[in-house]
């Protein structure tokens, strides 16, 4: 059973840093408008800039020879989807326009 958590906006940066402290260098796809658009790459970071500092979230997977770097612009939504143990397995964001932008951990 997958369990969906929307995070309050000012939760956002801490939220994160979470995530990235337990699944950096993990094997990640993301997938946008209904398709995969990268597959079996490494998490490197999540950049979020707040309303007024940019408005962008900023998802870099892969390696500087192999780097890939994927722009959300304005995200209105974060939702962490949980396993029933608690570990996250997708962060889905939805931007301003309702698109939504999925990031699949691998197990």
């Amino acid at each position: 059973m997958n369990i969906k958590k929307k995070i309050p906006n000012e939760e956002w940066l801490e939220r994160i840093q979470v995530f990235l402290s337990g699944n950096t260098g993990r094997k990640v796809n993301i997938a946008a408008g209904g398709l995969t658009i990268v597959e079996n790459q490494v998490l490197r970071d999540i950049d979020y800039d707040p309303f007024g500092k940019g408005n962008n979230m900023t998802l870099t997977l892969g390696y500087s020879e192999d780097l890939f770097i994927h722009i959300i612009s304005a995200p209105t939504e974060l939702i962490l989807h949980e396993e029933n143990n608690g570990a996250v397995s997708t962060l889905e964001i939805i931007d301003r326009n309702g698109d939504v932008t999925y990031l699949r951990l691998f197990n």
